[in-house]
């Protein structure tokens, strides 16, 4: 049992890391929306590591996608 808890960690831990960084992002870029007119260099970073970010996810799984073909 205990060997089965560890491997269910193990499989669920990156996914819950991912998620919790998704909404952490998603925070920032709505506060930084919503701040925008105040804050023009706050949202140009902030839309600029999203769209890295995105760019990064999207190269990564064509990458993926190629090595199982």
């Amino acid at each position: 049992m205990k060997h089965i808890k560890l491997l269910f960690f193990l499989f669920f831990a990156p996914s819950l890391c991912l998620l919790s960084c998704q909404q952490q992002e998603t925070s920032r870029l709505e506060l930084a929306l919503q701040a925008g007119r105040d804050n023009q260099a706050e949202l140009e970073a902030v839309l600029s590591h999203y769209a890295k970010r995105q760019a990064r996810e999207f190269l990564d799984q064509i990458t993926e996608k190629q090595q199982h073909e």
